[in-house]
């Protein structure tokens, strides 16, 4: 099995700096417009910046779901059992045929 502990702790570290990111700018951001008389054009950046942690977070919760170990074991088990019912299938299907062929032979 893949180690993906390494993976769940270089997403955390990711989300963090995208907050840490995210909040400076805001600061910046909300600094800016206590100073400027024209606001016009900064309610944008808010708009933009309320976007950009909302992606973050989710990004951050289906990386960090798809990243759970136990979870991807049993996906990965349940992928090799489909697929071993199916090769059994069409063993199945296969030596069905081969009989029935074999007995058309001796017909």
């Amino acid at each position: 099995m893949m180690n993906l502990q390494k993976y769940r702790r270089f997403i955390m570290v990711t989300f963090l700096v995208i907050l840490v990111a995210a909040f400076l700018t805001f600061a910046a951001v909300w600094n800016s417009l206590l100073t400027a008389r024209d606001i016009r054009n900064e309610g944008w950046i808010i708009v933009f910046l309320v976007i950009l942690i909302s992606a973050s977070i989710v990004l951050f919760y289906f990386s960090y779901k798809l990243s759970d170990p136990v979870a991807f074991q049993e996906n990965v088990d349940q992928l090799v059992a489909a697929e071993r019912e199916r090769l059994i299938r069409k063993m199945e299907e296969r030596t069905m045929q081969e009989q029935e062929t074999n007995l058309e032979e001796l017909i």
